[in-house]
């Protein structure tokens, strides 16, 4: 943790203070995730799926913030 934090403050050294702060959660439920589980299993069986679906729609966000003109 104490390894998080310096590489935080590093990077506002470099950077400047963030202008914006985004949490992005993962919803277990998701029908991406539940879609894909077996009759018999529950989303806290599958770590793998729930991560693949995690990252896939983190990855989309941050195409939208990045090149999707969401700020102006």
């Amino acid at each position: 943790m104490h390894e998080r934090t310096q590489d935080a403050l590093t990077y506002v050294r470099k950077h400047g203070r963030p202008d914006l702060l985004i949490t992005f959660t993962c919803n277990p439920n998701w029908e991406e995730i539940t879609a894909h589980l077996l009759e018999e299993q529950s989303p806290d069986q599958r770590h793998d799926l729930i991560a693949r679906v995690f990252h896939l729609k983190l990855k989309k966000m941050m195409q939208l913030f990045t090149s999707g003109n969401i700020f102006g």
